[in-house]
């Protein structure tokens, strides 16, 4: 048994004691084992004595008939129906050279040819009771983080994987979060693996699809950050987390995640300004931009029921709201599409005016800084094709109450030029309820003021006219 096993891992393996039950199967050399103190060493280096790497209190096997046929390469191994792991204590660590290792072992292996992982992903059943697991980053030199309580269930098929991780982590981290995905991956190997036999490896996760879950029912985001490395700088945060996250060959394409956050701050990235809420609420979804027809690249992101308190006490109610986007070959805005149940204007600007430039642009951010807009729009629909400071065709539907826009002054004319040559300045409202529809061949609006100015720079010596009431019909074509 320990030569069949040390061969199969990959890894010296004693057992200390053997214990062999009939268990009632109708295959009688195929019942129960319970194997006691088994002792997992590193893998032997020159000069060196064999280093203890995992040991095992207990360890309950039930035998499969499978292991009287071959497996995925041709080779007969040894198989389980179930493997059950009680009082186990685990240690994974990234070593100073980013090399992930699991007791001592490299799941990917050499050249991504790891026997130990083959072997643990064609077992049928694996339980794990009871465990700690250690998780050790040599690479960022941040302290040990220990788990208890652990408990993980792993089941494996010809073609399907699912796992469950439940663990309680320490105090400060929050309370007890289960961790679980559910992969397929191909049946049949690629051409450029047929040595290893028609089977496609089980251990080769990098071709797995499927899905992770995180729940989180309530945790404290700031410690996290001394063991991830986060898209963006999260000082502080504390609440509920779920997450779903689509995984293709072992990169993540899209993913959804539902929070209840309290006492948030955050950095998009150093040279925006920090972001600082007292809640956060809702669902976000989004999709990493795929490559479609012509080389063109789309992207997705989705909110629902999704609203926030900024901590100066600014309020986005929950609301529904969708955005695509499309990149060309370089990279560049190629057009879009947004649908938004209600957007407080003032907030959504004061929100852009903290992103990093390189996402939005430069001409957008100095756009929205000098329109400076107030109000809400609701029912919003805007298609665009094109960069979006100058779309080459666009459609925008909306209906917008107390709008409010800066008007820009007007620019002198140039030393020596004659009179005419003044030009008026961008014009300004504040107060407006209109109902809008606009392309770039023209559009038409319902405008109505109460007690609102309209402000002409350029045009007239006082620009700024008070009115008291002022409704029209407009029509335009360009």
């Amino acid at each position: 048994m320990e030569m069949r096993v040390s061969h199969a891992l990959g890894v010296p393996v004693r057992i200390g004691a053997i214990e062999v039950t009939d268990g009632g199967s109708a295959w009688r050399w195929a019942g129960a084992i319970e194997l006691r103190d088994v002792v997992l060493y590193e893998a032997p280096r020159e000069g060196a004595a064999p280093r203890e790497a995992l040991r095992l209190p207990s360890v309950r096997a039930a035998l499969s008939p499978s292991s009287l046929l071959p497996g995925w390469d041709g080779h007969w191994r040894l198989r389980f129906n179930q493997l059950l792991v009680e009082g186990a204590r685990l240690e994974v660590r990234r070593d100073a050279r980013g090399r992930i290792l699991v007791a001592g072992l490299e799941p990917s292996g050499q050249g991504d040819e790891g026997a130990a992982t083959d072997w643990f992903f064609s077992q049928q059943e694996l339980v794990i009771r009871g465990a700690t697991l250690v998780w050790t980053d040599d690479l960022r030199g941040a302290p040990p983080l220990s788990l208890d309580a652990v408990d993980l269930v792993v089941r494996n098929g010809v073609r399907r994987h699912e796992l469950r991780l439940d663990a309680t982590p320490p105090a400060e981290w929050g309370e007890r979060f289960s961790l679980r995905g559910h992969f397929t991956q191909p049946l049949l190997a690629r051409s450029v693996e047929g040595q290893g036999g028609l089977l496609a490896r089980p251990g080769n996760w990098r071709r797995w699809v499927g899905t992770l879950y995180a729940d989180l029912p309530a945790a404290d985001i700031a410690p996290l950050r001394r063991q991830v490395d986060l898209p963006f700088d999260l000082s502080r945060g504390a609440g509920a987390l779920r997450a779903w996250v689509e995984v293709k060959n072992a990169e993540p394409v899209a993913a959804t995640v539902d929070v209840a956050l309290r006492d948030v701050a955050l950095r998009l990235a150093a040279e925006a300004e920090p972001l600082a809420f007292e809640r956060i609420d809702g669902r976000l979804s989004g999709r990493l931009p795929s490559v479609g027809q012509g080389g063109e690249r789309s992207g997705e992101l989705q909110a629902r029921q999704f609203g926030f308190v900024t901590a100066d006490g600014l309020s986005w109610p929950a609301a529904d709201a969708t955005l695509r986007w499309r990149l060309d070959k370089r990279g560049a805005l190629a057009g879009g599409e947004l649908n938004a149940q209600r957007l407080d204007l003032a907030l959504l600007a004061q929100t852009l005016g903290r992103l990093p430039v390189g996402w939005i642009g430069a001409d957008v951010h100095t756009r929205v800084a000098s329109l400076a807009p107030t109000g809400v729009a609701s029912q919003v629909e805007a298609r665009w094709d094109g960069p979006l400071a100058a779309p080459q065709r666009y459609r925008l539907k909306a209906s917008l109450r107390a709008l409010g826009l800066a008007a820009e002054a007007a620019a002198p004319p140039g030393e020596g030029a004659s009179a005419a040559a003044w030009r008026p300045g961008r014009p300004g409202l504040q107060g407006a309820d209109i109902e809008l529809t606009a392309s770039e061949s023209g559009g038409e609006a319902s405008l109505a003021l109460s007690d609102g100015v309209l402000e002409f720079p350029g045009v007239f010596e006082q620009p700024r006219i008070a009115l008291q009431r002022l409704g029209s019909r407009l029509s335009w074509r360009i």
